[in-house]
């Protein structure tokens, strides 16, 4: 079963992310800022990330910083969820690497087509 790690400060949202990636088949943790995050990453190592953008305590940017640092994390696939369509935060991303991406609110095929992208290009296709 695939991991996926949803780093999200607003309940509902991590909740409808949450509801949707288990009836999709992944286990999934759950941190509501970066930091929390890369402590939940230290103890279970997820297949895949969904991180917000602006958060309290550390922003999704300054998480995918630190991941990218890391060899250990630095090939988790990330997925950008956020309602800001800046393309200053979207250049950022790009310069650490991220390819995908989710606009809040988001459609079901919108999420679906991330998760096939994201599978196939880990060699997971589901």
């Amino acid at each position: 079963m695939l991991k996926a790690l949803i780093v999200e400060d607003e309940e509902d949202i991590k909740q409808l992310l949450l509801e949707v990636l288990e009836d999709k088949g992944y286990q999934v943790l759950v941190a509501g800022n970066g930091e929390i995050a890369l402590q939940r990453i230290g103890e279970e190592m997820p297949d895949l990330i969904f991180a917000d953008v602006f958060m309290p305590v550390m922003d999704g940017l300054d998480l995918i910083s630190r991941l990218k640092e890391n060899p250990d994390t630095s090939g988790i696939p990330v997925v950008i969820v956020t309602v800001m369509n800046a393309r200053d935060t979207e250049k950022k991303a790009k310069e650490l690497g991220v390819e995908h991406y989710l606009n809040k609110p988001w459609e079901s095929a919108e999420l679906d087509l991330v998760l096939e992208r994201v599978n196939k290009l880990n060699g997971r296709g589901r």
